[in-house]
């Protein structure tokens, strides 16, 4: 149903698996201090009085915001997450490998635990210093194979974040281009200003990401899932051209598809296809 206004009681006649539900739905990717600070604060009482709120946490619906309540200044903390990654992995991780499992911000707290390589060599990694010239007396061949092995996937903004000082060369030798045409970095798209004015452009983006995603359900990601995904331009439409932000642009999907939300949602990826397809 389209969300609306509820009626007293709602949430406490709500079953445990009907509230998940609703939260896995309307919630998905939230921090759990947005959840609580949103028009569905008396669902996130009634989730916290369940303890439903680890669950959510658990399985990944709802993120914990570890950086706000310093969870990263503890060293065990970083230690534990870092090492979980790594026994994933199979090696120290990338910025964007923290970022897939919604730890990127660890990456802000190394400086305070003696930086990357200190991190590093914490947890028996061999580090080797760079000096100042390194990356300058590096040759094209030996700095395009450095970026295919270490930085494939990333984006220019990316790599200029986890790998500064080499960023800053491969723009200076104007290698940049050549590595994104290969496949190796990510250009991020542009926003056509034009095109996303037009309502009907946005409405058939948002179906077709929905056809191009079944894991999504029919339900239009968080604005955290399009980041993930690289879809910076969708989200910067809807907050440009709609008041009132995902939620308004949920229920404009829904009317135009002439249903609701959550309804018959074992074929509205179907019809979102097809819609798209007309």
């Amino acid at each position: 149903m389209i969300k609306q206004n509820k009626p007293r009681g709602y949430w406490k006649n709500m079953s445990d698996e009907d509230l998940i539900h609703y939260v896995r739905s309307w919630h998905y990717g939230d921090r759990i201090v947005d959840f609580q600070k949103s028009k569905d604060n008396q669902g996130y009482a009634e989730c916290l009085k369940r303890n439903l709120i680890s669950l959510l946490a658990e399985e990944g619906t709802l993120i914990r915001d570890k950086k706000e309540t310093g969870y990263w200044k503890v060293w065990e903390n970083v230690e534990r997450e870092l090492k979980g990654v790594i026994r994933e992995v199979g090696h120290f991780p990338y910025q964007r490998e923290l970022q897939k499992r919604g730890l990127s911000s660890i990456v802000e707290y190394y400086p305070l635990h003696g930086g990357l390589r200190k991190v590093k060599e914490k947890l028996g990694y061999k580090t080797d210093y760079r000096g100042s010239r390194y990356w300058k007396n590096m040759s094209d061949k030996k700095l395009l194979e450095y970026v295919r092995e270490k930085c494939k996937g990333q984006s220019i903004t990316q790599l200029s974040r986890s790998s500064k000082t080499a960023y800053k060369e491969l723009l200076r030798r104007k290698l940049l281009d050549a590595l994104v045409e290969e496949g190796i970095l990510i250009r991020e798209k542009r926003g056509n200003r034009p095109y996303w004015d037009k309502e009907e452009n946005r409405i058939k983006e948002g179906l077709k990401l929905l056809s191009d995603h079944p894991e999504y359900e029919g339900i239009f990601p968080s604005r955290r899932e399009l980041y993930r995904i690289g879809r910076r331009d969708i989200v910067n439409a809807i907050q440009v051209h709609h008041q009132g932000g995902f939620p308004v642009f949920r229920k404009l999907l829904a009317e135009k598809m002439g249903r609701t939300l959550l309804e018959g949602q074992d074929t509205l990826q179907e019809f979102a296809r097809r819609y798209v397809e007309n």
